[in-house]
């Protein structure tokens, strides 16, 4: 097996002028070289992709990303095929501040949450870490959160 190489991996397109930056951040938290290398390569095809669909740096958003994962998936590839895999370079793009922020919608469920977390607040006595922690976990219950282990519209 040959030497994983990150500095080969070439990239062209809106994304190109990222890469150098996003490979240095990988090292630096750690990444063996193989590991920044798929990384690096991921960050092409995406590049590739947003440049061959019209799609500058300041149109990336959830929406965009799920449509490239959609495209990658339909072309075969195995790994690398969520949005698990793209954390570290949307992590890096969101802390340049190049990432769309992503639409908030206030939910009957949001509503519901936060009347709730004031309940505990005011009559309970739970203080506003407390509260907040709570109002968190419980969040991730609700049927727009991604994790799904409970769909609160079928209680």
């Amino acid at each position: 097996m040959t030497e994983p190489r990150p500095d080969r991996v070439r990239v062209s397109g809106p994304l190109a002028l990222f890469a150098e930056g996003f490979g240095v951040q990988l090292v630096e938290e750690g990444y063996t070289p193989c590991s920044v290398q798929f990384h690096l390569q991921l960050l092409a095809h995406l590049s590739r992709w947003m440049e061959a669909g019209g799609v500058d740096v300041g149109e990336l958003s959830p929406v965009i990303v799920e449509r490239f994962l959609v495209d990658r998936r339909g072309q075969g590839y195995a790994s690398r095929i969520s949005v698990k895999g793209l954390r570290p370079l949307l992590g890096y793009l969101d802390g340049l501040g190049v990432l769309v922020a992503a639409e908030v919608v206030r939910t009957p469920i949001d509503q519901l949450l936060e009347e709730f977390c004031s309940y505990l607040r005011e009559e309970r006595g739970l203080v506003a870490g407390s509260s907040s922690f709570t109002r968190g976990s419980l969040a991730g219950f609700s049927p727009g959160a991604r994790s799904r282990w409970l769909m609160l519209s079928h209680i």
